[in-house]
């Protein structure tokens, strides 16, 4: 998650969404989304990553 140059940590971003747990939340991110957070990060930085429709 970026915003005007800030940079959180996925354990930031967890506590922001509602989980004491960086771990839980990288599992549900997944089931959900198929990838980790930090893949998702990756991916959506290099341009390549396209969500399936009706995924989030």
């Amino acid at each position: 998650m970026e915003a005007k140059g800030l940079r959180l940590s996925v354990a930031e971003i967890a506590a922001q969404v509602g989980y004491a747990n960086q771990s839980k939340f990288a599992k549900v991110f997944r089931e959900k989304d198929g990838v980790t957070p930090l893949e998702y990060r990756r991916t959506v930085h290099l341009g390549a990553f396209h969500l399936p429709h009706g995924a989030l």
